[in-house]
């Protein structure tokens, strides 16, 4: 059974042909150790280089097609994938074209594509991983079960296997069956990250804490990870100045005018507030695509200074929008967000829509680039205890924010900062409603009908059951929201009270002014 290439609405592909190297790339081997390292745009410039040279060299479409799934961009990865369809290597190629289904959440097609692998090398260990861990996306947990036990029969479990099989273990309720899965030697910190979990899921909050916390140590020392403050601050500063006095005023004016077709609905919100289950929410919405986490914005913000031939990087570049020859730019910059942006959701979505949503986290502290571009676009800001938000953060890997959950002093002065700079930026741009998770959970219909209101959609029955909503969420919460809307998250810092002080100190002047209590 081999998976072929199934077209995801990108532009049209290179027609596979048989490339002089016959997969053996010569140049292949720099980009995927620059992969391996970490080294991820230094890698994409190295793939573009050898495709510009040989555009039909699949080894090198393949490694592209893979790179752009890990990265977020997996909806431009299908022209990719289709030029490497002739790479007579079906077990590599499956796999591929299993991570990059899975990241366009099309979660049926990376089962198949994973189960094809498994099919062609039933000793191999990440093709099976793939096809557990799509079973249980999927929530077919029968079959992910079977797929445990077919696995450990043909082959030795890695880090990945070990993670899938704990994953669904723990989905069936196993969870000291999960702890031991994931007690071998040699355990990885997104080992430790789920470990800790099911420790807590058991009660076991030390051990859970201790988890945690050496996974963030480990990919500090082993990964690089450190929270890059200065540019954090630097780009709190600059916002700051932009915003002073009657500059922004001046801007404002330079805003883009409303763009035909679908527009965004823009869902802001520090990591692990409830922005994901809020998009499903409102992508319930027949009207609405889902667009998850869209890097549009962040990378518009790299372009800004290069448009505006300034030398002041974003977002003092800003300023020369109001210059003669930029009053155009804001125009063209929402044009070339919604290029993407559609061409991104037209991946996943076939029937008409008026709305898309774009759910990319602390895009709030990008809020005045949102609104040259989109200045009447539906903004939602998602709110949750900021401790709650802290312990999710530190039971996770999240790289957003300039590595900001690299630990718990780290995380907390990045939501402290967040706060205030969306507090400032709000009292000159206009400001932003607010769902706030804890009285979505207390009164789901109220807040869900206010949301749907501000968002300028009709309320449909839909919407009141986001856990019926039939799309794969891509992030971290994809479980989560296919539960109905409960209590069960709330207060989760409680036990993990001891551990957060230091937290405590840093976010007591935002908690005190928010509302919210110890």
């Amino acid at each position: 059974m081999n998976v072929a290439y199934a077209g995801t609405g990108s532009p049209t592909p290179l027609e596979p042909r048989a490339c002089w190297c016959q997969g053996n790339c010569p140049n292949a081997a720099e980009p995927k150790a620059l992969l391996n390292q970490g080294r991820a745009q230094l890698a994409e410039f190295t793939l573009k280089e050898i495709l510009a040279d040989a555009p039909h060299c699949y080894r090198a479409h393949e490694l592209m097609a893979a790179h752009l799934a890990q990265s977020n961009r997996a909806s431009f990865a299908g022209p990719h994938l289709h030029a490497a369809q002739l790479d007579p290597d079906r077990v590599r190629f499956n796999i591929v074209a299993g991570y990059v289904y899975r990241s366009q959440t099309n979660v049926e097609l990376a089962l198949a594509a994973f189960l094809a692998a498994v099919g062609a090398d039933m000793r191999n260990q990440e093709a099976w991983a793939g096809a557990i861990s799509a079973a249980e996306a999927l929530g077919d947990l029968d079959q992910a079960q079977r797929l445990c036990i077919d696995a450990s029969a043909h082959c030795e479990l890695d880090w990945r296997l070990r993670r899938a099989v704990a994953v669904v273990q723990a989905r069936c309720g196993e969870y000291r069956a999960a702890i031991r899965t994931l007690s071998a030697a040699g355990v990885t910190p997104l080992e430790l990250f789920d470990r800790g979990r099911f420790h807590e899921a058991l009660g076991d909050y030390a051990a859970a804490w201790g988890d945690w916390m050496t996974a963030k140590r480990l990919l500090r020392e082993n990964a690089g990870y450190r929270f890059d403050q200065a540019r954090v601050d630097a780009l709190v500063h600059g916002t700051r100045e932009v915003l002073a006095g009657n500059r922004w005023r001046a801007l404002a004016a330079q805003a883009a005018p409303l763009l035909p077709g679908p527009q965004p609905i823009f869902v802001l919100g520090f990591p692990r507030s409830g922005t994901t289950l809020t998009e499903q929410i409102i992508s319930a919405h027949p009207a609405v695509a889902a667009g998850d986490e869209m890097q549009f914005v962040l990378e518009l913000s790299h372009l800004v200074p290069r448009l505006v031939r300034a030398r002041e990087q974003y977002p003092g570049a800003l300023l020369a929008l109001t210059l003669a020859d930029n009053t155009d730019l804001a125009l063209i910059m929402a044009g070339y967000y919604q290029a993407k942006a559609r061409s991104r959701v037209g991946a996943t979505r076939s029937t008409p829509y008026a709305h898309y949503t774009d759910k990319m986290p602390l895009n709030e502290m990008y809020l005045p680039l949102i609104r040259l571009m989109f200045p009447t676009a539906p903004t939602i800001y998602v709110r949750r205890h900021p401790l709650d938000s802290l312990v999710s953060n530190m039971s996770h890997l999240i790289t957003h924010g300039h590595h900001y959950a690299c630990g718990l002093v780290e995380c907390a002065r990045m939501y402290a900062t967040n706060d205030a700079l969306l507090e400032y930026t709000q009292a000159r741009v206009g400001q932003v409603p607010e769902l706030v998770y804890e009285r979505l959970v207390a009164d789901q219909v109220t807040t869900t009908r206010a949301l749907l209101a501000d968002c300028g959609l009709v309320d449909d029955p839909a919407c009141y059951a986001p856990h019926k909503n039939p799309r794969h969420a891509r992030t971290i919460s994809y479980n989560q929201v296919t539960q109905p809307v409960s209590d069960k998250a709330l207060g989760r810092y409680r036990p993990f009270l001891k551990y957060l002080q230091p937290a405590v100190e840093i976010l007591g002047p935002a908690m005190r002014r928010l509302g919210y209590e110890i």
